[in-house]
């Protein structure tokens, strides 16, 4: 995925704030909106957009945002985020009321440190492992979906967006809050799709979307590149969404950890982990004999 630094991250900024205002000028002969209260289905809208700021507009038609504390936001933040929570009422968009609660800012001071914002993120790595740990207890100690809400909010914002992602996905799926469990979450490739393609492929898609009207517009494949290597001609097994997309989903349902009772221990995890990655490979060396 295409990590900003710099002046870059500033430009995702502005662009997402073009966007926004754009959105609501087209919308801007709708009534007032009132914030409403954050139910189960409103932690979806967090995992829209993740390069944007989370108090930008969500949702598939850019008319749901969150109505975000102004503690909560980052100091070089706070002016935009007020100027589209402003834009938002003004043009009906509805604003999902984030409760103001204290956060724990020196527990997780240290985590841009082991984890920059925009650096890459994975699960295989122990350090990151442990961050998804420590945030999962935050999380799984809400009281109520508000409470969940918020502290989901609050993270999103400051700390690396697809490390949160995963540890909210984690949570949900585990939670005992009403609700939650029901959610739809989106898959990973519709969240963060540059991870199962390059960079050639989205100059191709953003060409289709920008430029050509939607009646005009063509699927654009995803080219495998076949070499002589004895193992390419099983990429179609190996680069599988749908097959990838599994695979992080069990392992988000049963996590890698360390010695944590409550994070890792689960009935039967370990039976299960052998049972899945043995039929796995069994499988792999079936498709070899074709």
């Amino acid at each position: 995925m295409a990590r900003g630094k710099g002046n870059h991250g500033w430009s995702v900024v502005r662009l997402a704030v073009v966007a926004v205002m754009c959105c609501l000028n087209v919308a801007a002969h709708r009534h007032a909106a009132r914030p409403t209260v954050a139910e189960a289905s409103d932690l979806v809208y967090l995992f829209h957009r993740p390069a944007e700021p989370v108090f930008s507009l969500r949702g598939v038609h850019r008319n749901v945002a969150f109505d975000v504390p102004r503690p909560y936001l980052p100091e070089r933040y706070r002016h935009v985020a007020q100027e589209i929570r402003a834009a938002a009422l003004r043009s009906g968009a509805r604003l999902i009321l984030v409760p103001n609660l204290p956060m724990p800012e020196k527990e997780f001071a240290d985590v841009n440190g082991i984890l920059p914002y925009r650096s890459p993120f994975t699960i295989s790595a122990p350090t990151f492992l442990n961050l998804v740990r420590r945030f999962w207890h935050f999380f799984r100690d809400s009281k109520t979906v508000p409470e969940l809400v918020a502290k989901a909010v609050w993270a999103r914002l400051h700390f690396n967006p697809e490390m949160i992602l995963h540890t909210l996905l984690l949570t949900m799926l585990r939670s005992s809050l009403k609700g939650v469990k029901d959610v739809q979450i989106p898959e990973l490739p519709q969240y963060i799709p540059e991870l199962y393609t390059d960079d050639e492929f989205f100059a191709k898609v953003r060409e289709e979307m920008y430029f050509l009207p939607e009646k005009n517009r063509i699927p654009v494949p995803v080219l495998r590149n076949v070499t002589a290597d004895k193992e390419s001609p099983l990429w179609y097994f190996r680069e599988d969404p749908n097959y990838n997309v599994f695979h992080w989903k069990w392992h988000a349902r049963y996590p890698m950890g360390y010695d944590d009772p409550q994070y890792v221990d689960l009935p039967r995890r370990g039976e299960l982990f052998v049972h899945l990655h043995r039929q796995i490979v069994a499988r792999y060396n079936a498709e070899r004999l074709h």
